[in-house]
């Protein structure tokens, strides 16, 4: 599936997930370093994470590290399947 050819509500949908709330897009600057450092803010660590789910379909956000670019946030209706007992960290 070509993510860029389809709305965002059919690539959710491709996937499995079904939207029921879109929230206002917004603009991130991807960090270039995911690092996860005892006692700071676990930024990297929610970057590394969003990679794993990334990876899952075929896309890797490497790529985009330290660009900037428009987040789109949705709640969904069915739950994230649950990946902390896979991770490598």
């Amino acid at each position: 599936m070509k993510a860029a050819l389809v709305s965002d509500a059919s690539f959710l949908e491709h996937y499995g997930f079904s939207p029921s709330e879109k929230y206002p897009p917004f603009e991130v600057t991807i960090p270039t370093d995911w690092t996860v450092e005892l006692g700071s803010y676990p930024e990297g660590l929610y970057w590394q994470l969003a990679n794993v789910f990334s990876k899952d379909i075929g896309l890797d956000l490497n790529r985009i590290k330290g660009k900037t670019t428009m987040a789109h946030v949705y709640r969904l209706i069915e739950e994230v399947p649950n990946v902390w007992e896979a991770l490598p960290f």
